[in-house]
């Protein structure tokens, strides 16, 4: 009886292993296609067959993270406040925050989203880094939008972190800004009506999957802020009213650049040529008339520093080595001085931009994303990759304090002799 049901030779095995897989795949076969399998997000997994499922995803999460190494300042106080404003753009949507439940339609879903505030605390750094870049399949978690730009998803890391001992009023200030201080309102954009479609790229837009998606710009988003109108007040959260950022945070100056850079990079972001999560997601929902409307108020505001410029103690030293390769370049290298393209009275026709009184951490990651090859352009022509891969960290670091330091272009710019003329404003 026992020989019959466990046979000794190897060939006699392959009869019932067929017949058995036959079997499975015409069972598969029904299943399938009378469609009777149940995939309604109204019908919750059964608890074990959850559980299980949650334990190959922690376990495949432990894996693939298992190598990634978090960086050094993870926990800085412009990391966090990166992570923040895009949390509370885009995450916050779905997972809440301190202080706030969730959505009810985001609950809806199977499986339901965690409220991070709580879950967060469960995961290492390196998992939440791995879960925020490539997403979970079969659920509502996304991977990164663009997957060359850990440094955005590591400030992500940085912020969610503290969302265990978050309050509520910090979360609000750290998420949206002083945005609430402008001494006149903030001028409203409209949306206006059918706007020329324009495609972009995500990491996934090339992808095949039918004729089911729509990579056009402008797009929906979390907000709506752009049909809304409410342009000028969503991007005052980051780069505050007056266009000069914030204390905290590697948010770029806005005043010190010209209305056609704006324009051109807020142009670029949303179609993808410039990659950053954080930038597309606001992008991609304007209209060109929002755009054109974004770029002429924030170039309009006067000229002034980074408000981060204060935030920053740079030695006199690094400082006056930034200024040496600003201005005279590094000849050893052939590397020309930074004054050559960023100091020109065109540098609006040839998209170059204004760099004194630029915030020093976002230069610092601008250069950095350069010599990686990771940053994406807004024009047609570009020294910098060749020029960032040649810059030593130290180097960039002195370049980018020399530019912070500096009082910003007035009103009127002017060439003599090859060199810059600038009239403060």
């Amino acid at each position: 009886m026992l020989r019959d049901l466990f046979p000794r030779r190897l060939f006699q095995w392959l009869g019932p292993l067929i017949s058995a897989g036959l079997i499975g795949l015409v069972i598969a076969a029904v299943v399938v296609l009378t469609g009777v399998f149940n995939l309604a997000a109204t019908t919750p997994h059964p608890q074990p067959w959850a559980n299980f499922l949650h334990f190959v995803f922690r376990r495949s999460v432990a894996f693939h993270s298992s190598d990634l190494k978090p960086p050094a300042d993870l926990n800085s106080p412009n990391r966090i406040a990166l992570g923040a404003a895009h949390y509370a753009n885009v995450c916050a949507n779905c997972h809440g925050a301190p202080g706030i439940g969730q959505n009810p339609i985001a609950l809806a879903m199977t499986p339901r989203p965690p409220w991070l505030p709580a879950q967060i605390a469960q995961d290492d750094d390196k998992a939440i880094f791995w879960i925020l870049k490539h997403g979970v399949k079969y659920s509502a978690m996304p991977g990164w939008p663009t997957q060359v730009r850990d440094d955005e998803i590591w400030s992500m890391v940085g912020f969610v972190k503290t969302l265990p001992k978050l309050k509520y009023d910090v979360y609000r200030r750290v998420a949206f800004g002083e945005t609430g201080t402008a001494p006149t309102p903030l001028p409203r954009l409209d949306f206006g009506s059918d706007p020329a479609l324009r495609r972009y790229v995500s990491f996934n837009s090339t992808i095949p999957q039918g004729n089911v998606n729509h990579y056009d710009f402008p797009a929906s988003g979390p907000g709506e802020f752009g049909q809304t109108g409410d342009v000028v007040a969503t991007c005052a959260r980051c780069h505050g009213a007056a266009g000069t950022g914030r204390a905290v945070g590697a948010f770029p100056n806005l005043a010190i650049l010209s209305p056609q850079y704006i324009r051109s990079t807020l142009t670029s972001f949303a179609s993808g040529r410039r990659q950053s999560a954080y930038m597309q997601t606001v992008a991609d929902q304007l209209s060109p008339a929002q755009i054109d409307g974004v770029a002429a108020y924030f170039a309009a505001q006067p000229k002034a520093k980074s408000l981060a410029a204060a935030t920053f103690a740079v030695p006199p030293a690094d400082v006056a080595y930034g200024q040496q390769i600003a201005l005279q370049g590094l000849r050893d290298r052939k590397i020309g001085a930074c004054s050559g393209c960023h100091a020109l009275a065109d540098a609006d026709v040839r998209q170059y931009p204004r760099l004194n009184g630029q915030n020093e951490d976002y230069l610092i990651i601008q250069m950095r994303l350069f010599r990686a090859g990771g940053r994406g352009n807004s024009g047609t022509y570009n020294p910098m990759v060749s020029v960032a891969k040649n810059l030593s960290d130290r180097e960039i670091g002195a370049v980018s304090a020399y530019y912070a330091a500096q009082t910003p272009y007035g009103a009127s710019v002017l060439k003599a002799e090859g060199k810059l003329v600038q009239t403060p404003r």
